[in-house]
């Protein structure tokens, strides 16, 4: 019995169509369980985590605040007991959020895929002249104190 011979190898590797489709048929699982564990994994990966805009933009120095206005949405696919959006200005002399150069929102009970919006009150520094130009206010959102999303606002500020 030779190594080419019509005997158990010879059997097996004879028809390679078989051979092809079993392994094409394997593949196709494999690729199928890693799609649904990605989608297991990761909710929602489409859907944007933290969304904002600014009530006006550009603000103008004649306006005492404006609002910046934050949507969050919980994308990790799990129930979170507690979850917190931070607002922090780059500027911390020049602008406040609130009534601090920092303010941090806590969120209690958010639901997978649930939405939430927050508002955020920004306002020049009234102790200090403000000069004109883009200021940053950086945008974090924690879900069961894991940071899921990090966004930067730009806020325009302009003479009258």
């Amino acid at each position: 019995m030779g190594l080419y011979d019509e005997g158990v190898f010879g059997k097996i590797f004879s028809n390679r169509k078989k051979i092809f489709i079993t392994i094409a048929a394997v593949i196709i699982l494999i690729l199928g369980f890693l799609i649904v564990s990605f989608v297991q994994n990761f909710s929602n990966p489409f859907v944007n985590s933290v969304s904002y805009y600014f009530r006006d933009n550009p603000l103008k120095e004649s306006q005492n605040f404006t609002v910046l206005k934050v949507t969050v949405t919980n994308t990790t696919g799990n129930f979170a007991e507690i979850s917190s959006v931070r607002v922090e200005a780059d500027a911390k002399n020049d602008f406040f959020v609130g009534t601090e150069p920092v303010h941090v929102e806590n969120i209690l009970s958010m639901g997978p895929n649930e939405k939430r919006e927050i508002d955020f009150s920004i306002r020049p520094n009234p102790s200090r002249t403000v000069l004109p130009g883009t200021y940053n206010f950086n945008i974090t959102f924690d879900v069961s104190g894991e940071t899921i999303a990090r966004e930067t606002a730009v806020l325009t500020y302009n003479k009258d």
